[in-house]
C-alpha cells in the first residue's frame, strides 16, 4: 500500500482523483479509472505504475503502455524509481538508505 500511495500522490491531478484511483472502504485499486475523461497521458501512467505496483496489474487491452519504455517516459521518471524502491526494498542498490 505505501508504494500505491506514494505513487498516486506524485501529481497533482492523482491526488485530487485519488477516490476514483483507489477504494478505500473495499482495499482495492478500480482500473476503471483508466478510461475517464480527467485522465492525461501523464496521470495514467502515474496509476498504471501504481497498479503494477499494488498487484502486478497490467492493462490488458494496451499491454504495451504497461511497459518500462512508456511509463518512465515523463518528467516523473525519478520518482517511479523511489517507488520501485519503496515496494521492493530487499533489491535496491543503495545501502543504508530507507524509504
Amino acid at each position: 500500500h505505501r508504494a500505491l500511495f506514494y505513487t498516486i500522490g506524485i501529481s497533482q491531478e492523482t491526488r485530487d482523483h485519488y477516490l476514483r484511483i483507489y477504494n478505500l472502504k473495499d482495499r482495492e485499486i478500480r482500473p476503471e479509472c483508466l478510461e475517464e475523461g480527467w485522465q492525461t497521458g501523464t496521470s495514467r501512467r502515474i496509476c498504471l505504475l501504481a497498479f503494477n505496483l499494488f498487484n502486478g496489474y497490467i492493462d490488458k487491452q494496451n499491454p504495451n503502455l504497461s511497459t518500462p519504455e512508456n511509463l518512465f517516459a515523463c518528467e516523473f521518471a525519478p520518482f517511479f524509481a523511489r517507488a520501485i524502491a519503496m515496494r521492493y526494498p530487499e533489491y535496491r542498490w543503495e545501502t543504508g538508505r530507507k524509504y
